[in-house]
């Protein structure tokens, strides 16, 4: 009978306790409602919304993809005997699909280096509305002899890059997928 009793009270606090989990999420949700109104979602600049990612409901997750106006960044893998060659602000030629020719200049060198392929991040940034997003291109970088300088024609789209004299050499790096 004592047995019984206990296990008829364990019961009881079981379900008081499943209770009161409820009443809270049911509180912590209404709250979270109405932070919800108060939420505007910006992009960081001015630019085309290239994709939606989220639906209502989702957690976590990025909201919109979106190109910045001006400027737009090539994305490029090399290999580490490379990467010693480059610094940022080196010019670079970017050949479109169509064969049209585009000037940039390296913006960033990954922090580091794939374990698996041995390769590091280098993004080359173009002027925008050149290069659709996600298009496939090639590129060659150019490297000073102490392995890159400030870019001397940083913005020279659509125009081939001059060499400085007694400064720049052209130098071909190899470059895989891009998007």
């Amino acid at each position: 009978m004592a047995e019984a009793r206990d296990e008829i009270l364990t019961r009881a606090e079981i379900s008081l306790q499943a209770t009161l989990a409820v009443t809270r999420a049911k509180a912590a949700l209404g709250i979270a409602q109405l932070y919800l109104c108060d939420i505007r979602i910006r992009a960081p600049g001015a630019g085309l919304s290239l994709s939606r990612n989220a639906e209502n409901g989702d957690v976590a997750t990025f909201v919109f993809e979106t190109a910045r106006d001006k400027e737009m960044m090539i994305e490029a893998t090399l290999p580490d005997p490379d990467l010693q060659k480059l610094r940022p602000g080196a010019p670079a030629t970017v050949r479109l699909s169509s064969n049209r020719v585009l000037g940039g200049c390296v913006d960033t060198i990954g922090g580091h280096i794939d374990p698996e392929t041995r390769l590091a991040m280098v993004r080359i940034s173009i002027e925008k509305n050149l290069v659709i997003a996600g298009s496939f291109v090639t590129a060659e970088i150019w490297g000073g002899p102490d392995g890159g300088d400030e870019c001397p024609a940083a913005r020279a789209s659509g125009r081939p890059l001059a060499a400085l004299p007694g400064g720049w050499r052209r130098q071909t790096v190899r470059l895989w997928c891009v998007a």
